[in-house]
């Protein structure tokens, strides 16, 4: 994660965006200790194999 900031910084970048499934705690804690923040949600936006959805949590990152 380190490298893929440095490299987005590197190019200009002003931000960095990525979408997560809701019920992934590791991955969105991850994310928030590299200081991305929750901005928005998309519903239904994964199904899984039994039928049920999940919700992709959208975060951003400031440069």
């Amino acid at each position: 994660m380190d490298a893929l900031l440095t490299l987005a910084k590197n190019a200009d970048y002003e931000q960095v965006e990525l979408n997560v499934i809701e019920e992934n705690a590791a991955g969105t804690a991850l994310y928030k200790a590299y200081g991305f923040t929750v901005t928005g949600r998309l519903p239904h936006a994964y199904k899984y194999p039994d039928g049920s959805y999940g919700d992709f949590l959208l975060m951003m990152r400031y440069l």
